[in-house]
Formats: structure tokens, C-alpha cells, sequence
């Protein structure tokens, strides 16, 4: 159920046993009690074949239960900004549907997504594919 998956996606302790590409994401002041609108994460990203990646984004939406968002840059806004998007739904058959996204905007953004987009989409299925089996497993 979409409970389950939205459990597995805000439970960020968890994510070095399962998440191939977020490998790390946290708070990032520990003041902070809650995920929610305006706190910053720290995050750790590794993309395939790539060294991992640390970064300060900002939860920009936040909708408990349903949809999640953050946006980080590389170096200064606007040389390459990146919206990390999470959201959850059921169908009307009753199935959880996790649509991951990314939405890049700047001025290197077109040439880094030409040298690392085939990266980034094996690191979204990867990522997909650990989900699934995750929320599918009776183990947790």
C-alpha cells in the first residue's frame, strides 16, 4: 500500500540497506524534529560508475503521505539546479504508483544532463527497482 512505500521513502536511517543512489540523506540540523517545508537535508547521491556526491538541497513540498520534494545546486543557484521529486498514489486498481523525477534548470544544466543523463536514469530505475522489492518484502 502507498502507506508502506511512503514509510520506506521518510524512514532515511534506513536508506544505506536499500537506496543504490540516495545513499545517505538526513537532516541536516539536528534541531530539525520533522521532514517538513523549508529545513535542509544533507544529502549523499552516487551515481553508477561515478564517486558519491554530497550535498545541502531544500525540502521545497512536503505533503505527508503523498509527495515529497527537494532542490539543490551545484556551486551557486543557477548554474545548475536540480528538483528531486517523490510522489505516491494509488490507482484505481488498488496499486501504489512511485513516480521519481527530476527536474534540472541553469546554465550547465543541458550539458551536464547530456554527459551524465544516462547515468542519472540508470540511477532513478535502480533506485525504482530496490523500492519495489523493499515495499514488497515481508522482511521489514
Amino acid at each position: 500500500p502507498a502507506s508502506r512505500v511512503w514509510g520506506i521513502l521518510t524512514k532515511f536511517e534506513d536508506y544505506p540497506e536499500w537506496n543504490p543512489f540516495v545513499l545517505n540523506l538526513e537532516l541536516l540540523n539536528k534541531s530539525d524534529e520533522k521532514l517538513v517545508e523549508g529545513v535542509y537535508l544533507k544529502a549523499e547521491i552516487k551515481l553508477p560508475g561515478e564517486n558519491p556526491m554530497t550535498f545541502k538541497p531544500k525540502v521545497i513540498k512536503f505533503i505527508e503521505g503523498k509527495e515529497f520534494r527537494w532542490k539543490g545546486k551545484v556551486l551557486v543557484k543557477g548554474i545548475f539546479d536540480g528538483e528531486h521529486i517523490f510522489r505516491i498514489e494509488e490507482n484505481e486498481e488498488g496499486q501504489t504508483l512511485f513516480h521519481h523525477e527530476e527536474i534540472f534548470t541553469g546554465v550547465l544544466a543541458s550539458t551536464l544532463v547530456y554527459f551524465k543523463g544516462g547515468k542519472m536514469q540508470q540511477a532513478f530505475r535502480n533506485t525504482n527497482e530496490a523500492m519495489k522489492k523493499r515495499a514488497e518484502s515481508t522482511n521489514i
